[in-house]
């Protein structure tokens, strides 16, 4: 009997920290939308989402739904305690790929089915031991010239950008903050 409840009890937990996810993606959502100057009336969306979707949420899915022009597959972990990630483990031989949000990068990638080699996908997460990066993304660096921005003529950034190849597998991966990612995506996706 102690079996059921305890199924139970990870059952409740699974369906709680899905709708943490889906609050998660929204909040960043709104976000995106507002810096692409989007006239946000939520409550409007959200009903709409609701008639169309059978859900409110204005999650990651809903923007591709509303924006097919958005340029990446946006992924979303909320990482509680993540490790402080010192130079060598961003740098240093191989050590990247090891760490927590890279490696959570290549599960959803795998989930969604992206192609890192010839897809753009972006893991959002949250690194909350960072002075002023609590909300960091993670991409792999476009090819495309006419769809990013970029960072290196990006003289008025404020935000630090680091971007490194990952071994011998030809990616460039990219780890910024949100507001240098909605500088690096631009506006142009937003526009109908």
């Amino acid at each position: 009997m102690t079996d059921v409840f305890k199924q139970m009890r990870e059952i409740e937990q699974a369906g709680a920290r899905q709708e943490q996810q889906l609050a998660f993606q929204e909040r960043i959502v709104k976000q995106l939308l507002r810096r692409a100057n989007v006239n946000v009336a939520v409550g409007a969306m959200k009903k709409e989402a609701l008639e169309l979707r059978g859900s409110n949420v204005l999650d990651f899915d809903w923007l591709f739904e509303n924006y097919p022009r958005f340029p990446l597959r946006m992924m979303s972990q909320k990482m509680r305690y993540t490790q402080t990630a010192t130079i060598g483990d961003i740098y240093g031989k191989g050590q990247f790929r090891k760490l927590p949000w890279w490696r959570e990068y290549e599960e959803q990638s795998a989930i969604y089915n992206v192609d890192l080699a010839r897809d753009r996908a972006a893991l959002v997460f949250n690194l909350p031991y960072a002075k002023d990066a609590f909300l960091m993304v993670l991409h792999n660096q476009p090819i495309q010239d006419h769809v990013f921005r970029d960072a290196e003529r990006r003289q008025d950034e404020p935000w630090p950008r680091t971007t490194f190849p990952i071994g011998k597998t030809g990616l460039v991966a990219v780890l910024e903050s949100l507001d240098s990612f909605i500088q690096t995506v631009g506006t142009d996706w937003a526009e109908q």
